[in-house]
């Protein structure tokens, strides 16, 4: 088994060897790779943050939330009408209380 992982290996290395020297030949091109690769790492990034705020804002939103609840409760008094959906009557099923 062990000479299948340096028999891989060295295609792996020879494979970046020639992926480079190829890419070396033309600047341009290897240029465009290094600003595709840059690019590409920061959208990564970029997304890591947007995701991070998003679940930051979201967990700030609900305790403020919370918070506002609890804090009406204390000052809210009951009264008025019950509520009646529509004064929907059943036909096939009956309210039990």
């Amino acid at each position: 088994q062990r000479p299948q992982k340096v028999q891989s290996d060295g295609t792996a290395r020879g494979f970046w060897a020639w992926i480079t020297r190829t890419v070396t030949r033309f600047p341009v091109v290897s240029i465009i790779i290094v600003v595709a690769i840059l690019g590409v790492l920061a959208l990564f990034v970029s997304q890591a943050f947007f995701v991070f705020f998003i679940g930051a804002l979201s967990s700030g939103i609900q305790a403020i939330r919370l918070n506002y609840v609890e804090f009406f409760l204390k000052f809210f008094e009951g009264g008025g009408t019950e509520f009646s959906p529509l004064s929907y009557e059943r036909k096939y099923s009956v309210i039990t209380k």
